[in-house]
């Protein structure tokens, strides 16, 4: 029985968050999705983009960072929304975007590169931590609270006939002609939200049965502190495969020709089934320190303190992360032997 549990929990963790970083983009890979993105049409050009440099860096030895309360981290993340940004855009022009996408890409702690760091085990990957880094950095450009969100794929995700993990996140921020774009550093350059999902149901859901959601950019991911095993599902939660929003309050169902199984989900319900950075009581709010699943303690190695720290403009935190970090150049990947976009880690995210 002990070895079931221990074997059920070893799968929990690799179907939970969502593409671990140990494996990058081949060359080929980004041609292959440029190639896609042009299929679908973006009305950016990616070409001005930095484009496809592979990394392959050694991990540095670091420094240890200044240790940080989680509330300490929230303040700062708040003191980023509330001082340091002026809500002067309703929507991005085509240059801010591809300027938001390569800052996102290329930031000190969200870089695709810099994974390995703070996630050595390859059990988080930190797709949650690049959204956020494109929600701040939105709106430290000047856009508007408002004209930000986050799109979440939930699902039996699998890039081949194994489940591998269980939901992806992107910020999205609004664009030319107030069309949504996501900003998704797993991707060549933004993308308009609906061919985003075409990419990321190309690539791990070919079936088109994972549910798209769309959030405010308070939703960090969904409620995973409690985790069931398959045959334990109620569908309760909005990570168990067994849950069907139809119906539920607060899920507002896409007409079909848009995209099938696609939900806005209004602030009432994202409160309730996602884990949020306001969330209230304070006790279920998002902990920026690190994330706890069906009992175990999963630490996020200062990676939001690092991040805010950064995108806040702290001198201090700046040149600590500097110290401890190895400069990026170009769009951060990381090179694997295997040369796959993905891989099956207990979520990593992507």
């Amino acid at each position: 029985m002990a070895n079931k549990t221990k074997r059920y929990k070893a799968a929990a963790l690799s179907a939970i968050l969502v593409m671990a970083v140990n494996a990058g983009y081949s060359q080929t890979t980004m041609e292959a999705q440029k190639a896609g993105i042009a299929r679908f049409g973006t009305g950016l050009d990616l070409e001005e983009l930095p484009g496809g440099q592979i990394l392959n860096l050694p991990l540095p030895q670091m420094e240890p960072a200044k240790e940080l309360t989680g509330p300490e981290v929230g303040k700062k993340y708040d003191y980023i929304l509330q001082k340091q940004s002026a809500a002067k855009f309703s929507q991005l022009n085509a240059s801010q975007i591809k300027s938001l996408f390569h800052k996102t890409s290329n930031n000190k702690v969200a870089a695709l590169n810099k994974v390995p760091y703070y996630d050595p085990s390859g059990e988080l990957g930190f797709c949650f931590g690049r959204a956020m880094a494109a929600h701040l950095l939105g709106r430290r450009l000047g856009l508007k609270e408002q004209s930000t969100g986050k799109a979440f794929i939930i699902g039996d995700l699998k890039s081949g006939e194994t489940t591998e993990w269980r939901f992806h996140v992107t910020a999205m921020v609004r664009g030319p002609g107030r069309e949504w774009f996501a900003i998704d550093p797993i991707m060549p350059g933004p993308l308009p939200i609906r061919a985003w999902i075409k990419e990321i149901r190309a690539l791990v859901d070919k079936q088109t049965k994972a549910k798209i959601y769309f959030t405010h950019s308070d939703a960090v991911m969904p409620d995973v502190r409690i985790f069931p095993a398959p045959n334990e599902e109620k569908g309760e939660r909005i990570i168990e495969l067994a849950f069907d929003p139809g119906g539920k309050p607060g899920f507002e169902p896409f007409p079909a020709d848009f995209e099938p199984f696609v939900f806005s989900v209004d602030e009432s319900a994202a409160n309730k089934y996602f884990i949020n950075v306001h969330e209230k009581p304070a006790a279920d709010r998002f902990n920026f320190l690190g994330l706890t699943v069906n009992g175990d303690r999963y630490d996020y190695r200062n990676y939001f303190a690092d991040l805010v720290a950064d995108i806040g403009g702290s001198k201090h935190g700046a040149e600590n992360i500097a110290r401890r970090l190895p400069a990026i150049t170009g769009l951060a990947a990381i090179n694997s032997s295997r040369g796959q976009l993905f891989s099956p880690r207990w979520g990593g995210t992507r």
